[in-house]
């Protein structure tokens, strides 16, 4: 029964991304982020926060919270290089729920970038160390986005598998 329901729950999902056919971004801007900041209170806020942030994990944490609100402004490449330096960051602090978290907020920017290969690869890192990490919710995260772009690759089998 068990089984039943996450082959549901999954394909629910697969079905939910192929409806959405993962959003097209917009063309590359040279904008940086200081100019993004002036018009941007949140923005401006978020670096304020990373200008303060006195320990490792605060400083990823702000990292991963600026790269999400530059996704969410669909500014690509600058979430992207915020949460590449989430990510090293936390590796090299050794903070392996950090370093998933910012594995799998990269990997939704890659597919929301069309970059799917490098979505992939990131969001089977997140799964992997959500695993290491033993975080059930983050763990369930990492496997039902990385099923999502399986399923929209037509790959459904292994996404099945996860």
């Amino acid at each position: 029964m068990r089984t039943l329901v996450r082959r549901v729950s999954l394909l629910l999902a697969l079905w939910f991304a192929a409806s959405l056919a993962l959003a097209s971004c917009p063309a590359p801007s040279s904008v940086s982020v200081d100019t993004l900041a002036a018009q941007d209170g949140a923005l401006r806020a978020l670096g304020a926060t990373l200008a303060q942030a006195a320990t490792p994990a605060a400083r990823v944490a702000a990292l991963i919270r600026r790269g999400e609100h530059l996704r969410a402004l669909g500014r690509y490449e600058l979430a992207a290089t915020d949460l590449e330096r989430a990510r090293a960051a936390a590796a090299e602090a050794g903070l392996t729920r950090a370093e998933a978290a910012a594995l799998l907020a990269l990997g939704q920017v890659y597919a929301q970038h069309q970059r799917r290969a490098e979505a992939e690869t990131r969001l089977r890192q997140a799964w992997q160390a959500a695993q290491r990490f033993a975080d059930p919710t983050l763990t369930a995260a990492a496997a039902q986005r990385l099923g999502a772009l399986l399923g929209a690759l037509g790959r459904r089998d292994e996404a099945l598998d996860l």
